[in-house]
């Protein structure tokens, strides 16, 4: 071992693997919650399907994201209301719906979705210390059927930030 390896295991800058290898083979790992993560989750690439994604609670301004391959192409579509009660799923007279096309980034938006690691994220994120508060969702199913669904009350998973601004550089509204 060199020493300059040794000085990155003891900053905790990487880990050593083992013999085994494992399918999904984790890339990256949490020094905190010592969790392995990343890699290749599908044996055949695979695109997303279906995509909704809602953040708000009682009070305040909520979001959603909506994309459905099948039903509107390759377009994601936002809606911002006060409290819940607007349906993205279904288009609705009345309802002003943003309507974001990403046909020409279909391919780096899907890398994009997969590097904010919510295959990974726990099933629930709930902070038991905060009532009301706000409530979050994300379910996305793929093309090979694979439907992965998170949701949470005032707790966040690691790579959140990095999700909420995926949909800004994709052309939506900042989402606080």
């Amino acid at each position: 071992m060199t020493s300059k390896l040794q000085e990155q295991l003891e900053k905790k800058e990487i880990i050593l693997g083992g013999c085994c290898i494992v399918i999904p083979t984790p890339t990256h790992h949490c020094n905190t919650c010592k969790k392995n993560y990343g890699g290749c989750y599908f044996e055949i690439p695979t695109y997303v399907k279906e995509l909704y994604f809602y953040i708000g609670g009682f009070f305040g301004t909520s979001h959603q994201v909506y994309l459905n391959t099948k039903t509107s192409g390759l377009v994601l579509k936002y809606v911002s209301s006060e409290g819940y009660g607007v349906d993205i799923k279904n288009d609705c007279d009345g309802i002003d719906i943003l309507r974001v096309p990403v046909h020409d980034q279909w391919i780096e938006f899907n890398d994009d979705m997969l590097h904010c690691y919510f295959i990974d994220w726990k099933p629930r994120y709930v902070d038991k210390n905060v009532l009301d508060g706000t409530q979050w969702g994300l379910e996305v199913t793929f093309e090979n059927g694979t439907t992965i669904k998170r949701h949470g009350s005032n707790d966040y998973p690691p790579h959140w930030n990095k999700l909420i601004k995926l949909f800004q550089k994709y052309g939506l509204p900042a989402i606080e």
